[in-house]
Order: structure tokens, then C-alpha cells, then sequence
């Protein structure tokens, strides 16, 4: 039974610095992946297009609908991985909406607030680890090592090349893409795992900020909140996940091609289910924006920022029953 696991995909080898970047430029994008991405991308727009229609082109009434989403988007992720973060708390802290960009702070921030309201408990929460981590599972012969994350002394050094690669904008398909992009951020940071526990959870906020900052670079929107969440998605597959993401070596001497193809249509396909989920549902909230726009009209609901929206007015959106 041992031997069930002593396959050539395992990881073994302890992974040591190196440039994000290089490791970026390396990957080729397969004919399958960019047909693949030029057939989510369509949807979209049309998912973009009738929200703006359903919306009557009001930029409030379209944040909040996506506050909504945001909404469920957390408690798909307490579904995934026993988190329970209260939506109060992550409007409060502006975790989303002051600004979409990527800083070790910001990181750590995201990180001690998953935590804290995910019952992770770590001695150093929005801490970059101190102590070496393997990914692996327990089985009745014992603990099962799929790859080891990079040494303590390693981990700044990735960060930075992390953040480097976030902020990179090029007409390339891997940085100019949203659903590349933000697929390739996730990935890159749960192997990179500077955090004890919750790397998980925090990669996929990342992955939706990143997600939301490509598309207002691209459409020229100005969104505060990522308008597709994938985490439901990501939960109903969560054993194909891990699996793809547990054959990608972590190192500039493999040849991932293959693997981490298989990793961009795995995302793809997440963003396709969610995509045909919002676009079959989208007619039915036409009640719910009306309610918005009533309550635009009526109360002083914006003031200046997102920031000052009245959570009671969001709780009432909340309960709307689709």
C-alpha cells in the first residue's frame, strides 16, 4: 500500500529560490488553453454586458450586486475550508475596496484575517512562516509528503518576485489575460505557501483582486470587487484541484508544460461553470436591482466611497431570496 504513492509526480526534492518571472516566461501556452480562454472571455462579455443591461448601466446598483456575490463567495469558502469570516468584518476592514493592488502588507493583512475568522490557529497570524512545511497527507502507514514548500530563508526573496510578477503588465497572454493571470497568481503563491496554514484561502482573495484588476485594465471598468467568484466551483472539484496542483514541480529543471496547461483549463472550466450559473440567474435578480435602485433613491446610501455604504441596507440585499 505504500508503494501506491511512490510515483514519479511526487515532489521530492526541497525547492530553492528563483525568478518568478523566468519561470513565467517558460510556460507555453497550449492551442487547447488560448481556444479555451477566448471562449470563457466571450461569455463574459456577455455576462458584463447583461449585468450593465439588468443594472440599467447604474454603477452602484452593479457593485452592489457584487457585494452579494462577495457574500456568498465567503461562505462558499467556509464550505471549502471550514472558514467562517463575517461579511461586517471584511467590508470594515476594506480588504477589498480601498485598492486592488498587492503589497507584503496587504498580503499579511488578507492573511490575518482569514485566520482570525477561520479558526486557523497559528502563533503568528499575517506572519510569513518561521518553520519549514511540507504538502502532503496522513494515511494508517504514516504521513505522505506530495512536495515541500521553500525554505524559511526563501520565502522573502519569493515574495518579492510574487509581488514583481503582480504588478507586470505586458501585451502577453499570461499577463494581459485576467483568467490567466489571476490562475497563474494562485498557483504561484500556494506553491510559494509563506504562511503556516491558510495559504489556501488567501490565495483565492488574491486570485480575485488580481482577477478584478486585469479586468478594469482591459475593459476599462472600475470595479472594486472581483465580478466572479469560483470558490463553490473550486469546492465541487476540489480533488481534481489538488491533484493538478500537486503534479506541478515548483522548479526551473521540469517540464510542467503539460501539467500546467492542465491547471489553466481546470481554472477555465471553473469560470465557465460559474459563468453559465450567473447568466442563467441574472433575469432573476431584476427584483433585487429594483430594490437597489429604490433604496439609491431614497436613502443616502453612498457617500463619497464605498467604504460608507450602510451595512444594513447590504444585510437587507443579502436576505433577498432568489
Amino acid at each position: 500500500m505504500t508503494d501506491r504513492f511512490d510515483s514519479d509526480w511526487i515532489n521530492k526534492e526541497k525547492v530553492k529560490y528563483f525568478d518568478l518571472l523566468e519561470f513565467v516566461s517558460r510556460i507555453k501556452l497550449s492551442e487547447n488553453v488560448l481556444e479555451h480562454s477566448e471562449y470563457t472571455a466571450t461569455n463574459f462579455e456577455e455576462y458584463l454586458k447583461t449585468l450593465v443591461k439588468f443594472c440599467n448601466g447604474d454603477d452602484y446598483t452593479i457593485i452592489y450586486y457584487l457585494l452579494d456575490l462577495a457574500d456568498k463567495e465567503l461562505k462558499q469558502s467556509a464550505r471549502l475550508e471550514s472558514s467562517s469570516p463575517a461579511y461586517n468584518d471584511l467590508v470594515n476592514r476594506d480588504l477589498f475596496f480601498d485598492k486592488l493592488s498587492i503589497s507584503h502588507e496587504r498580503i499579511k493583512n488578507i492573511h490575518k484575517f482569514v485566520c482570525e475568522k477561520g479558526n486557523i490557529n497559528i502563533d503568528n497570524p499575517g506572519e510569513y512562516r518561521k518553520i519549514p512545511v511540507d504538502v502532503g497527507a496522513d494515511y494508517d502507514y504514516g504521513h505522505q509528503v506530495y512536495w515541500y514548500a521553500p525554505e524559511v530563508a526563501d520565502i522573502k526573496p519569493f515574495m518579492n518576485s510574487f509581488i514583481t510578477f503582480y504588478k507586470t503588465s505586458s501585451v502577453k497572454e499570461l499577463y494581459n489575460n485576467p483568467f490567466l493571470k489571476s490562475a497563474l497568481a494562485h498557483l504561484l503563491f500556494v506553491r510559494i505557501h509563506p504562511f503556516e496554514d491558510g495559504n489556501g484561502r488567501t490565495a483565492r482573495v488574491i486570485q480575485s483582486i488580481a482577477f478584478t484588476n486585469v479586468i478594469n485594465r482591459i475593459y476599462g471598468t472600475n470595479l472594486k470587487l472581483s465580478p466572479l467568484n469560483i470558490s463553490q466551483n473550486i469546492a465541487l472539484n476540489k480533488y481534481t484541484y489538488a491533484d493538478i496542483l500537486n503534479k506541478i514541480h515548483f522548479n526551473l529543471d521540469y517540464d510542467n508544460e503539460e501539467m500546467l496547461n492542465k491547471w489553466f483549463n481546470f481554472i477555465l472550466n471553473m469560470y465557465d461553470e460559474q459563468l453559465f450559473y450567473q447568466l442563467g440567474q441574472i433575469p432573476k435578480y431584476e427584483k433585487t436591482f429594483r430594490h437597489i435602485q429604490e433604496m439609491k433613491d431614497n436613502e443616502d446610501v453612498i457617500s463619497g466611497s464605498v467604504k460608507k455604504f450602510k451595512l444594513q441596507s447590504l444585510k437587507k440585499i443579502g436576505n433577498t431570496s432568489y
